[in-house]
């Protein structure tokens, strides 16, 4: 804000002041108009990340899952399609775990796919996984999450976004 403010009182110090009576001279500047783009840097997506598709699950199914985006931002309630650049997810039926999808993982909850590794439940419905096989070798051996499964919310599984759910003061979630 000073800048602003003394901006205009610099430029007025070495101006010279008009005297009654003297001829004064008036250039005119023309210049081309000059193009301008503005680039918004999105987040850069990661050549190998966790992928999450949803199929056949109701409005209310869809509701109780929260879904962790690669980016560690905020969760989001899924709609029924695929989404890529996953960190994980959270479901509001289990707060100290969290299902974590590692870079080489997919994951498919509701319509079986064709081919999987295994399935697990996330609630009443069912989760199928599959891992690419040289790549959980390679996190494995690194001491990662070998492929998509619950992990306890703590230390090296610590979600980088906490359950999304809050308790209301009755006890209820919100």
């Amino acid at each position: 804000m000073k800048v602003l403010i003394l901006l205009p009182c610099w430029l007025m110090s070495c101006a010279r002041p008009v005297v009654p009576g003297e001829s004064v001279v008036l250039k005119r500047v023309v210049s081309e108009p000059v193009k301008a783009e503005i680039k918004i840097p999105l987040p850069k997506k990661k050549a190998l990340a966790g992928k999450v598709t949803f199929a056949g699950l109701t409005g209310e199914e869809l509701a109780e899952i929260r879904v962790i985006p690669e980016t560690g931002t905020e969760v989001f309630v899924p709609e029924n399609r695929k989404y890529d650049q996953v960190d994980g997810l959270w479901w509001q039926g289990d707060r100290e775990r969290w299902l974590k999808i590692p870079d080489h993982g997919e994951v498919w909850i509701g319509e079986a796919p064709k081919e999987f590794d295994g399935e697990t439940m996330l609630g009443e419905s069912k989760l199928y996984y599959r891992s690419e096989s040289f790549w959980a070798l390679a996190n494995a051996m690194r001491g990662g999450v070998k492929g998509p499964g619950w992990v306890a919310d703590a230390g090296g599984t610590k979600s980088p976004v906490g359950w999304p759910w809050v308790k209301g003061p009755a006890g209820g979630l919100e």
